[in-house]
C-alpha cells in the first residue's frame, strides 16, 4: 500500500483504489435491501448501503468493480470499502497482503476490519494529527473527524498502538 503515498489524513479512498488497475470503484444509486440491485451487486461481507462487488472475468483478464452508495467522506462507507478491498486482495491473492493465505473463513471478517483500521488510520499519521488537537471539543471526535472515521474506530486504533 506504500504505492498510495499516504502522506496526510484523511486517506483519499479514490486515489488508494487507483493503485489497483484491475479494480474499479463506482458510485451507484440507493441500494435497497431485497431489491434487484442488491441481489446483483451486494457483497456477502458488507451491508447494502456501503458496497458491493462484481467480478467481470473474461478469458484474457479479470476486472472487478466495487460499488458503493453514499459519499466517500462518510465513515461507514470508507470503512466498508476498505474491508471490501481486503476481501478483493485476499480473493485475488494480491501481493499487497504478502503471504497471507489460508485464513479460516470465520477469521476473515476480523482480518478485514483490522486491515481497514490500519489503512484508514495509519500509525505514521497519528502524531501529526495529535499535535493539531485543540481543547475545543472531545479529542477522540477531533481525531475521528481528521481521519474521517468513527470515534469507536479511533478508540480501537489508539488501543492498538505499541
Amino acid at each position: 500500500l506504500s504505492r498510495a503515498q499516504i502522506t496526510e489524513a484523511p486517506v483519499d479512498i479514490a486515489k488508494l483504489f487507483k493503485i489497483f488497475p484491475d479494480l474499479k470503484l463506482e458510485k451507484k444509486g440507493e441500494i435497497k435491501k431485497g431489491g434487484v440491485f442488491a441481489e446483483l451487486f451486494q457483497s456477502y461481507h458488507s451491508p447494502p448501503q456501503a458496497g458491493g462487488y462484481v467480478n467481470e472475468s473474461s478469458e484474457k483478464a479479470s476486472s472487478y468493480t466495487m460499488f458503493y452508495n453514499g459519499d466517500l467522506d462518510t465513515p461507514c462507507v470508507r470503512f466498508f470499502l476498505l474491508k471490501e478491498l481486503f476481501y478483493h486482495l485476499y480473493r485475488t491473492a494480491d501481493a499487497t497482503l504478502g503471504e497471507l493465505t489460508g485464513i479460516p473463513e470465520e477469521m476473515l471478517e476480523e482480518h478485514a476490519c483490522v486491515f481497514a483500521m490500519y489503512v484508514l488510520v495509519p500509525e505514521n499519521q497519528l502524531p501529526n494529527e495529535i499535535e493539531n488537537l485543540t481543547q475545543e471539543y472531545d479529542v477522540i471526535q477531533q481525531l475521528a473527524d481528521s481521519f474521517m472515521v468513527s470515534p469507536s474506530l479511533i478508540n480501537t486504533r489508539l488501543w492498538q498502538l505499541d
